[in-house]
């Protein structure tokens, strides 16, 4: 098991979590997202950790370096390997490249709907900062 940056040739492996992401999460397949991500993949690639078992992808993190923070993009860990701290490790990676970098903050937009997500991320000390709009908080640590 390990943590490591995505590569080039993860390509496809993590094409098929976004096609997963992007179901669940949006409620169907966006094509617009799909067609984006594929399009901005190489220049991605430096800002997604993925996990890897068995010599294979379950889980993966992207994020963006902002003026004061380290902003959390999309975060998904197999079904069947969740559970098992693999999220948690993955947003501690990440924490790592906050400290790297001197940002004050690690942030993340959550859906008010994704219970188990703001579980998560509350568990990890991270506090509501600001509601953002009717659907999603915005929360920061």
């Amino acid at each position: 098991m390990c943590i490591r940056q995505a590569r080039l040739i993860d390509k496809k492996e993590i094409m098929k979590f976004i096609n997963i992401f992007i179901n669940i999460f949006y409620g169907g397949e966006s094509p617009e997202s799909v067609k984006d991500w594929k399009k901005n993949y190489k220049k991605l690639l430096k800002s997604i950790f993925v996990f890897e078992k068995d010599e294979k992808i379950v889980g993966f993190i992207t994020y963006e370096i902002e003026k004061n923070s380290i902003y959390i993009g999309d975060l998904y860990v197999l079904s069947e390997h969740r559970r098992n701290k693999i999220a948690t490790k993955l947003i501690k990676s990440v924490e790592n490249i906050k400290k790297k970098f001197g940002k004050k903050y690690l942030r993340v937009d959550v859906r008010k709907k994704d219970k188990s997500a703001i579980k998560l991320y509350k568990k990890l000390d991270f506090k509501i900062w600001k509601p953002k709009g009717e659907y999603s908080l915005k929360l920061r640590r």
